[in-house]
């Protein structure tokens, strides 16, 4: 390596960007990614309700944190 004196011009950049290239063509080919044109913009929204409330990690952070202590868990879900 003491005689090369850095005469490579492959960066780090390059090589990342010909393997973000690869996988992306990689994951095309065998149908995990579908084919889009480079500007698309996939926006996949499916929204689904999770409870009320803190849960009880979020309550015993909170609690923690503020230093009230929540007697009624009524509003806590698991």
């Amino acid at each position: 390596m003491l005689g090369f004196r850095g005469h490579f011009s492959t960066t780090l950049g390059d090589i990342r960007a010909a393997r973000t290239e690869h996988m992306r063509g990689e994951a095309i080919t065998t149908g995990r990614l579908p084919l889009f044109d480079e500007d698309t913009v996939l926006v996949v929204s499916h929204w689904e309700y999770a409870g009320q409330g803190f849960s009880a990690g979020d309550a015993l952070l909170v609690s923690a944190l503020t230093g009230n202590h929540f007697a009624d868990s009524g509003g806590v879900h698991e």
